[in-house]
């Protein structure tokens, strides 16, 4: 009878996890070729670290056409910013023109290393989004001691349309 107890058990507990990841949802991932695409120049991405940036040296290289990187922004599958040489505290990264972006729901991906002899601190890197200069969205992401930063950061860019309704008032 335990047999099958622990059988039963091990049945409902594998049937369901296999059936929340077949049920959970995907990450949203906007499309670029959209034809609705808004003209993204007057976008701009900050990002700045209360510590030292640097490649992880202990980072698995797979791909050898890709150095090393201490920070990497990416929005889905494409990267927008790779930063390969150190980065001082305090120091604002700026991307300008922050391009690819969709009206509606954005989220881009961003990863830091902090410097190998400060791993016993905890971490923090601001970023901010602006249009025109105007923040639009800002998070600030922490990091455990001896842990890198990896967030993601969701704002949302209304459509060329709402913009120009909104003006008319």
């Amino acid at each position: 009878m335990r047999i099958f107890l622990a059988v039963f058990i091990c049945i409902t507990f594998t049937g369901g996890l296999g059936l929340y990841m077949s049920c959970r949802t995907e990450a949203y991932i906007p499309e670029t070729n959209n034809k609705h695409q808004t003209g993204t120049s007057g976008y701009s991405l900050l990002i700045t670290a209360a510590f030292a940036v640097e490649p992880d040296p202990f980072a698995i290289q797979t791909d050898d056409t890709k150095p090393g990187a201490g920070l990497i922004v990416s929005m889905g599958k494409k990267e927008i910013l790779r930063q390969t040489r150190q980065i001082k505290p305090g120091i604002p990264v700026l991307v300008k023109p922050l391009k690819g972006l969709v009206p509606g729901i954005n989220e881009l991906y961003i990863e830091a290393s902090p410097f190998l002899e400060d791993t016993d601190k905890s971490h923090a890197l601001r970023v901010q989004i602006m249009e025109h200069d105007f923040l639009i969205a800002e998070k600030t992401f922490w990091s455990f001691p001896g842990g890198k930063i990896a967030d993601t950061i969701r704002f949302k860019i209304k459509a060329q349309q709402d913009k120009e309704d909104n003006n008319d008032h």
